[in-house]
Order: structure tokens, then sequence, then C-alpha cells
């Protein structure tokens, strides 16, 4: 799935996602006589301009790591919340901006050789200890910058 539209991206991808689980997780819980919720949802980061997801390449997350002490990174995450009985869905987007100092060479180094910026969207991960004392601030909130925003899940359920 592309799409050029980061809001519209992630929407579509946590759809999908939601549809490829569906039937499987009906015939899982379809003993269970209280409700039951699928939730979904993807994140990218946006980045000047570009849409970035998981980094392909050492040299990609280089790349990205590198230019988030240029300018704000944002990231944009959907959460789909499926009823698995009636299919009814609930879906919201939400985006946080992240703002960097510049990081030294030294620590990108060590942050690819940890290997889980490779499963960020867009490397991009401000929850580790060894990128945190260059954070400078977030606008919006943590959990949304980790991929998936608490107040959302809970407008859906």
């Amino acid at each position: 799935i592309r799409c050029s539209e980061p809001s519209e991206l992630v929407l579509r991808l946590g759809h999908a996602k939601a549809d490829a689980l569906l039937d499987r997780v009906r015939s899982t819980y379809s003993h269970v006589k209280d409700k039951v919720l699928l939730i979904t949802g993807d994140q990218v980061v946006v980045h000047e301009g570009k849409i970035r997801e998981k980094p392909e390449s050492h040299q990609e997350a280089r790349e990205f790591i590198e230019g988030y002490g240029r300018s704000p990174a944002e990231t944009v995450g959907s959460v789909v919340v499926t009823d698995v009985k009636t299919g009814k869905r609930w879906a919201r987007v939400d985006s946080a901006k992240i703002f960097y100092r510049p990081i030294p060479d030294h620590v990108i180094d060590a942050l690819i050789e940890e290997g889980e910026v490779m499963y960020s969207a867009g490397g991009l991960r401000v929850e580790d200890p060894l990128a945190a004392p260059y954070l400078v601030r977030i606008e919006g909130t943590k959990d949304s910058v980790m991929g998936l925003c608490k107040e959302d899940v809970a407008f859906c359920i």
C-alpha cells in the first residue's frame, strides 16, 4: 500500500492489517460472549517533506538519524479499533513533532549497532537512552511518538 499523504497511508495500513487478521481473530474468539476488539494501526515518520518507514539499510538509518538534528521529525500514526463480532470500526490519526539537537556520529553508530532503529519507523526511538540526551522536546505525547496514542485508543473504545 502506497500513498503520498501520511495520514491516509497510516489509515489504509491500519485497515489492511485489520482486514488481514479479522477472520482469524473471529474464529479464535468465537466462543467469547463479551465484546472482543481488535486494535491495529501503523506509523510513519515525516521528515523534510518525505515519508520515512523502517530503514532498509544501516546507511539509510544513519541518514535518517543525522537529519533529525537539522530539522524536526513528525510521527503520524493511526489506530483502528474493530468490533470483531459486528465488524464496525473506529479510526483516528494522531501526530507529534520531535525536536533533537544534532546527534554525534559515535552515538548514531551505537544506535545502529544496537539494531532497534532498524525496526522503527524512520529509525526514530525517543525511548532509547542513547538518543535521550539529544531530545530537546516533543510537541504531542510520547506514546504517540512511540506508535500508539493512548488517547486515540480510549476515544475509539
